[in-house]
C-alpha cells in the first residue's frame, strides 16, 4: 500500500470544480490532476472545459494536453499516468489535487482495476462495422442484452466503451459488471480523502445551460467541423463526447435548436447520474455559498499533514 496522501475534489458537471481547486491548491502548496477522459486530449479545447492557461501557469496541471487525438486512453493508462504524476508531485514535496471527473478513473486510481483482457483488434473491427451498418445504438442494444448494467451507464454513441465491454464479454465469458463486482475495489492504494463540491439542483442546471451557451458562442461546432476536415473521424473518442456528438447531429441535419435543446438536456442528464454515484462515495460534502473554502483548506491541511480532521463545516447533500 501506497502511504501517499492524495486529496480528491470532485462534483457534478458545471458545479465549478476547477475554480475551487485552484484556490485549494494555492493555499496548500499543491498541484493538480485531472481526471477527465477528454481534457487529456489535445485540440478538443471548447467542449473539454479545459483550465485556461493562465489558470494553468498558477498551478500546475497533469493530465491535460496530454495526448494526441488519437491516441488510446482509458482507465489503466490513467492510473498509469496519474500514478506518475503523483510520484513526480510528492517528490517535489507538493501535495497532490486530484480533480474529476471520470468515476470509473477515480476507483481506479484508489482501489485498482481488474486484471482486465487485452484488446482484440479483430473483436473491436467486428464491432465498428456493424455500428456502420446498422447504427450505434443498436450494438448497444446487443450490450443491454448481455449486461443491463454496464449499458444502463454507457451512452448509446459511444462507440468504444461499448465495444470494450462487448469485447470482454466475450473474451471471458462475464460481463465486465461482473469483473468489476468481483474485483469489489477493495485494494486501498493511496492513503485519500474525497471532498464532493455541489450547489442546489436548479442552480447546478441553471449553470449548465449557461455553460452549454457559452461553449455554442465560443464555437465548439466550429471547432468539430475543422477536426473533421483535418483528418479526424467522427468515430474518434473524444468526438463522441457530449457537445461533440452534438455537433454531430447538427452536421447530420437536425435542426439546430433541438441540437441546442438535447445539448443542454443531456449534460443535465449527466450531472445527475454522478450526483447519484457521488451520493454512495464517503466523503466531505462542501455546499458552494453556505460552506467556507477557508475552512475545506484548513481542514486539507490537518490531512496532508497527517492527521484526521472533523470538520465542523461539513454539508448535508440534500440540495444535491
Amino acid at each position: 500500500m501506497k502511504t501517499t496522501s492524495i486529496a480528491l475534489i470532485l462534483g457534478p458537471t458545471g458545479v465549478g470544480k476547477s475554480s475551487i481547486a485552484l484556490d485549494i491548491a494555492q493555499t496548500l502548496n499543491a498541484e493538480i490532476i485531472s481526471a477527465d477522459s477528454i481534457q487529456v486530449y489535445r485540440r478538443v479545447e471548447i467542449g473539454s472545459a479545459k483550465a485556461s492557461m493562465a489558470d494553468r501557469s498558477r498551478v500546475p496541471h497533469h493530465l491535460v494536453d496530454a495526448l494526441d487525438l488519437n491516441d488510446p486512453f482509458d482507465v489503466t493508462r490513467f492510473v498509469e499516468l496519474a500514478d506518475r504524476a503523483i510520484s513526480d508531485i510528492s517528490a517535489r514535496g507538493k501535495n497532490v489535487l486530484v480533480v474529476g471527473g471520470t468515476n470509473l478513473y477515480i476507483r481506479g486510481l484508489l482501489h485498482g482495476i481488474f486484471d482486465a483482457p487485452p484488446a482484440d483488434q479483430a473483436l473491436r473491427e467486428h464491432h465498428k462495422v456493424y455500428a456502420q451498418d446498422n447504427g450505434i445504438p443498436a450494438l448497444h442494444l446487443r450490450l443491454t442484452q448481455v449486461d443491463k448494467i454496464a449499458a444502463s451507464k454507457i451512452h448509446e454513441n459511444d462507440l468504444i466503451r461499448i465495444s470494450r465491454a462487448l469485447e470482454v464479454f466475450e473474451l471471458t465469458g462475464k460481463t465486465i459488471s461482473e469483473h468489476h463486482k468481483n474485483h469489489a475495489f477493495s485494494e486501498q492504494r493511496y492513503r485519500s480523502q474525497k471532498v464532493v463540491i455541489f450547489r442546489p439542483r436548479d442552480e447546478l442546471y441553471h449553470r449548465i445551460n449557461a455553460r452549454v451557451d457559452l461553449m455554442i458562442e465560443e464555437g465548439i461546432f466550429e471547432e468539430y467541423n475543422a477536426l473533421l476536415e483535418s483528418g479526424f473521424s467522427k468515430e474518434t473518442k473524444a468526438l463522441n463526447s457530449i457537445g461533440y456528438r452534438h455537433a454531430r447531429m447538427l452536421s447530420e441535419g437536425i435542426d439546430r435548436e433541438e441540437v441546442l435543446r438535447l445539448f443542454k438536456r443531456d449534460t443535465r442528464r449527466f450531472a445527475k447520474n454522478q450526483i447519484s454515484w457521488l451520493k454512495g462515495e464517503s466523503a466531505w460534502w462542501f455546499h458552494l455559498g453556505e460552506s467556507n473554502i477557508a475552512d475545506l483548506c484548513t481542514d486539507l491541511n490537518i490531512f496532508f499533514e497527517g492527521g484526521s480532521p472533523e470538520p465542523t463545516w461539513l454539508a448535508s447533500p440534500r440540495f444535491a
